[in-house]
């Protein structure tokens, strides 16, 4: 089961511990009822509004047969994305783009800053306002006008009849 949960590292432990209930029919009232929770406080954490505190991740693990430490490892691996994107070493706001704008290239090797130009361009022309919001705000605007600036292209929209 703990391989399992590997999956889900980085995200918040309450989105994998909501899979594991939901795959054993048991409802977070009666889990927290039988850990010595509040049921308010497990709803928060299962909604990822709550971190999951050492405590009562060992309490659940130990109800749930899972591995000891696994739900707070998750927490842990959680708290290490969420603090890399506050320090911007990833960038938090780029997350949003549909990999569908980047047909033509392998997403997941596009190095964003080196091919910044490229990435404000393709954005521009075929992103949705919130996709051309996040990279204004991550480029900065004079960074955006100036690759836009560089090389005018006529708008593929402008082209169709």
């Amino acid at each position: 089961m703990f391989d399992d949960l590997l999956k889900f590292r980085g995200s918040h432990p309450g989105i994998a511990l909501e899979r594991v209930l939901r795959e054993r029919g048991i409802t977070k009232r009666s889990l927290a009822l039988a850990v010595g929770t509040h049921p308010q406080t497990l709803n928060a954490v299962v909604k990822a509004r709550r971190p999951l505190s050492v405590a009562l991740a060992l309490q659940i693990e130990s109800y749930l047969a899972l591995k000891e430490g696994a739900l707070a490892e998750l927490q842990l691996w959680y708290d290490i994305r969420m603090a890399k994107e506050a320090h911007g070493n990833i960038p938090p706001n780029l997350r949003i783009l549909r990999r569908s704008l980047f047909w033509d290239a392998d997403f997941d090797k596009l190095d964003m800053d080196a091919k910044s130009s490229a990435v404000i361009r393709r954005v521009n022309e075929r992103g949705t306002p919130d996709e051309r919001k996040a990279v204004r705000d991550y480029y900065g605007e004079e960074q955006v006008n100036t690759a836009l600036a560089a090389e005018p292209r006529t708008s593929y929209a402008q082209i169709r009849p």
